[in-house]
């Protein structure tokens, strides 16, 4: 367990440039595995969605860095009330399940990428909650 926590403080301890760059690799090895599995970008897009959303809303906070983090990696411009309002119907205990259940269905790299992108969404307030590793957790099985 004390790797795994290890593993958990150093995505906490890496500056917010570190995160981003992680997130967008991850993000590159993790769409063409998911466009492998769905066969369908929009797909693709709408799990990554309910992905991002599952992974922000896990620990019911959403921080202004969160919000500045998925502007950055995606080029967007979402505002708080923007943000909330997506994740309303999507960052529930269902998206989180779903979630899961794709990850499981990945192969080990695929699976690996996406939980390098949720541990950089997780991370980049400085602080991973209990509930956050739980996540991870239910993930990485």
């Amino acid at each position: 367990m004390s790797t795994f926590n290890e593993m958990l403080q150093k995505y906490v301890n890496r500056s917010y440039d570190e995160l981003l760059q992680i997130a967008n690799l991850s993000m590159k090895d993790l769409v063409p595995a998911l466009n492998k599995k769905f066969n369908d970008n929009d797909v693709t897009a709408k799990f990554l969605t309910i992905l991002t959303c599952a992974c922000l809303d896990t620990d019911s906070e959403i921080s202004n860095l969160e919000i500045s983090f998925l502007n950055d990696l995606l080029g967007s411009n979402y505002t708080r009330e923007g943000m909330y309002d997506i994740i309303k119907g999507l960052g529930d205990e269902k998206g989180r399940e779903i979630v899961d259940q794709i990850a499981d269905s990945l192969d080990a790299d695929g699976k690996a990428s996406l939980i390098s992108l949720c541990l950089c969404f997780l991370s980049v307030d400085e602080t991973i909650t209990r509930k956050e590793i739980a996540y991870i957790s239910k993930l990485i099985e």
